[in-house]
């Protein structure tokens, strides 16, 4: 628990009443608001304090909060974010976490800038605009965590971070010291898994060293799903629906006019190379791509053949399970445009779910409707298939493409298409 009471001498705030325009000034006894008294529904404040290191090393900041709020150190913003409440009626909070290396004794300027923003008021219920600001000192806890691992035979960590509706990342990193914590128990135990939760991708400089499983959000049977999984009795059957990058650089978002966004107005500069299209067109390899998924089994696939008809492109395919246990394969359908189409390079298309027995081969057959080609052409205001020469690709991953086969599309309109 990371305690709001800190190495303060004074916590000066003052209070703004978004209606009125008017401004109270208080010293607190602990760097918190809550409903104060002096405004209306809407406010916002200001909140600063100097706090004193007591040792040297990472501190660690807190804010939980209901509303917008940001985290300055010296001046310098260290955390930002939104939420509608903290918590949302029971459950855990959803405090923003920022690391601080300070040295012993040094002073430290700590400034929070709050408004009601987004957050909700239910009347009678602790659900109101909020927030408290926590300060941990330098422990050795992770250490603590690093030997009893070591100790192990294996060494389970469970992650991950917070998001949701008004409560957007504004990153792909671990919060708060998680990073240092897998680093740690992965110097002393070979044998360390990690297992990763939340709606969207992190970044894993440790995952060359450690195996991962990405969790999203598990329900009240996590625990013996989860059991199930590691000990092989059931086979984690996920693929990734999104990509994880390498770091934050290998993302679409590369400027804050993107995201998230100047003035109000996010800029949609990445035009169509949204998510993995714009890592394969940039030639960036990403830590796991949009399909990945591992499971228990092996398999090879051949035989690819792509054939046009009256309504749709049907593709044929031969997968084998080269293991030694039942499995399930995902295989994958991309399609590459002709060049000049202007489109994304290769684009999912279609999936199939093949569960496969040891030894067995069996043959797939997918379809992809001549309407799953059309793009927008903006010269006919219409929806059309391109005419060219298309590569249709055999993957498990946007990433892992294995077979390819070539189809010509006419100039003339196929048969179901919206146009040629």
């Amino acid at each position: 628990m990371i305690s709001s009471d800190a190495a303060a001498d004074v916590i000066e705030a003052i209070i703004r009443d978004a209606g009125t325009g008017t401004e109270a000034r208080r010293t607190l006894s602990r760097f918190e608001l809550r409903a104060p008294e002096e405004v209306g529904p809407d406010w916002s404040a200001t909140v600063t304090t100097i706090l004193r290191a007591e040792r040297a090393g990472i501190h660690h900041l807190t804010l939980t909060f209901g509303g917008g709020a940001t985290i300055y150190v010296d001046e310098v913003p260290v955390a930002s974010g939104f939420r509608e409440a903290s918590p949302f009626v029971t459950g855990p909070d959803y405090p923003l976490h920022a690391l601080v290396d300070l040295e012993a004794g040094q002073l430290t300027r700590v400034r929070v800038e709050y408004s009601t923003n987004v957050a909700i008021a239910i009347p009678g219920t602790p659900i109101q605009p909020h927030f408290q600001l926590g300060w941990q000192q330098p422990d050795d806890r992770i250490a603590q965590a690093a030997a009893v691992a070591a100790e192990c035979d294996v060494a389970l960590i469970l992650v991950g971070r917070i998001t949701g509706e008004s409560m957007d990342a504004d990153h792909v990193t671990l919060p708060g010291t998680q990073a240092s914590l897998i680093a740690a128990v992965a110097a002393v135990n070979a044998q360390t898994i990690v297992v990763t939760l939340g709606a969207g991708p992190v970044i894993m400089p440790w995952l060359a060293d450690v195996p991962a499983i990405h969790a999203w959000f598990p329900g009240e049977q996590f625990a013996p799903a989860l059991a199930d999984v590691l000990t092989g009795r059931a086979e984690p059957g996920g693929r990734l629906p999104i990509t994880f990058p390498t770091d934050e650089s290998a993302t679409p978002i590369q400027e804050p006019s993107q995201y998230p966004g100047v003035n109000g107005v996010a800029t949609y500069s990445e035009d169509l190379l949204v998510g993995h299209r714009w890592s394969q067109a940039r030639g960036i390899e990403p830590a796991h791509p949009f399909g990945h998924g591992l499971g228990y089994t092996l398999f090879d696939f051949d035989h690819l053949r792509a054939e046009l008809t009256e309504a749709a492109i049907g593709v044929t395919f031969t997968v084998r399970n080269i293991g030694s246990r039942r499995g399930k394969a995902v295989p994958q359908i991309y399609v590459s445009y002709p060049s000049d189409a202007g489109e994304p390079p290769a684009q999912l298309k279609a999936f199939e779910v093949v569960r496969v027995e040891p030894s067995e081969a069996r043959d797939v057959v997918i379809e992809i409707p001549h309407d799953d080609l059309t793009i927008f052409d903006e010269s006919s205001r219409s929806r059309l298939v391109p005419p060219g020469l298309y590569e249709i690709h055999l993957g498990v991953s946007s990433a892992e493409l294995l077979l390819k086969a070539r189809l010509q599309i006419g100039l003339a309109p196929s048969p179901g298409a919206c146009g040629a």
